[in-house]
């Protein structure tokens, strides 16, 4: 019924991981040397334009790493984006309680 995880599958959903990442720190880069002030601190608290900002193009990175993982996917595109979505849900969770500690 259910088809076991093969190698295209663990493919898919890590090429969807690596181009989310790519685009979203080189997103990060950008912000930051063109809006020094802004975007300059890691730790400073952000405006809301740039609160804004910042949840958009990490929106935009999810939604293409979704996509290409949908588009290499052998077979269950939709699951194969879904189990990117936790994945990455898993990691934003442990980001934000590292970042509480």
């Amino acid at each position: 019924m259910n088809a076991p995880m093969t190698r295209k599958s663990i493919w898919a959903v890590l090429a969807g991981f690596l181009l989310l990442m790519a685009l979203s720190i080189s997103a990060d880069f950008l912000l930051r040397a063109l809006f020094p002030e802004t975007f300059g601190h890691s730790g400073a608290n952000l405006t809301w334009l740039a609160s804004m900002v910042t949840i958009l193009y990490g929106a935009a990175s999810c939604v293409a790493g979704g996509y290409l993982t949908a588009r290499l996917s052998v077979s269950r595109p939709v699951m194969h984006a879904a189990v990117l979505g936790g994945v990455m849900l898993l990691g934003g969770l442990v980001g934000l309680v590292g970042s509480r500690a």
